[in-house]
């Protein structure tokens, strides 16, 4: 394969993201042929997309996808992209190499670029993490001419939360009896014991007891009060006691003699009357 914009190898650091670019300021040329493989840790694995390819011409220029270091050289892959947006065209690596290969047909202008999107991702399973967070800022160059990475630094999140495995375990209940199944087929509880199996040796006692054994029958008791019993309050007497006269009757009483009234209160002294008792000549004599 002819390749104009030179073979590189980029080792992508995990928790890692960006954008593949051919270049920062320009585009690749109207014949080129560019093949860059991209390297990750070992317990990672790529993931691309979603794509932006509008900046390239139609589909006379392609960009393919091959597993692992390879040259791409047959084009026979089904991971092949052309113009336009590619929103849901994504994919993971199967291992931690993945191969990218740009081919041009040499009928287009000059200047022409695209936009891919990876992240760097850990290996599905127990031992892999959870990244989070993206620090964008660092570009990172892949091509000896100028095939490069718009890249996205992000450290390992120390504190995230751990990827846990999802694992189904079926489980049988224990313990349960369905009522579905017929007498026979119930589980014994204790099924080393046959039912008749009395372990402590007591006297077996048939169900109900008889009525000897109960309490005798208690009468019912008395009505409440008891017709023996005294009245609650004494009876209304039937006549006066003997020394209580009668009120008299209405009209006998408009013609009773009415009491007299009081006596209209004492009236004070003039202050020249004599003191009460003394007439007027015995106060003269005295003075």
């Amino acid at each position: 394969m002819r390749d104009f914009c030179g073979q590189t190898s980029n080792l992508l650091s995990a928790g890692t993201s960006g954008y593949l670019v051919y270049g920062y300021d320009a585009g690749y040329p109207a014949d080129a042929r560019c093949t860059v493989h991209l390297r990750t840790e070992s317990d990672s694995v790529l993931r691309i997309g979603p794509m932006d390819l509008t900046s390239m011409s139609g589909c006379s220029d392609k960009i393919y996808f091959c597993e692992g270091e390879q040259s791409c050289d047959d084009y026979n892959y089904d991971r092949q992209f052309c113009g336009g947006i590619h929103d849901y065209s994504t994919f993971v690596s199967t291992g931690n190499v993945l191969t990218l290969s740009l081919v041009a047909d040499g009928n287009n202008v000059n200047d022409e670029n695209f936009k891919i999107f990876y992240k760097v991702e850990p290996v599905p399973g127990p031992s892999g993490g959870t990244i989070a967070g993206i620090v964008v800022g660092v570009l990172l160059s892949l091509g000896v001419v100028g095939t490069g990475i718009y890249c996205c630094n992000k450290k390992r999140s120390s504190n995230g939360p751990p990827q846990t495995t999802s694992q189904n375990i079926g489980m049988r209940p224990t313990g349960v009896q369905n009522s579905a199944f017929t007498p026979e087929q119930q589980p014994a509880f204790n099924p080393e014991f046959s039912p008749a199996y009395n372990p402590q040796g007591l006297p077996t006692v048939a169900y109900p007891p008889s009525s000897a054994a109960y309490p005798p029958v208690y009468p019912p008791p008395p009505p409440y009060p008891p017709s023996s019993s005294p009245p609650f309050y004494p009876p209304a007497p039937s006549s006066p006691p003997p020394d209580f006269l009668p009120p008299p009757a209405y009209e006998d009483a408009l013609n009773m003699a009415k009491s007299p009234p009081p006596p209209p209160p004492p009236q004070p002294l003039p202050p020249d009357a004599p003191p009460e008792g003394l007439s007027p000549q015995s106060s003269s004599i005295s003075s």
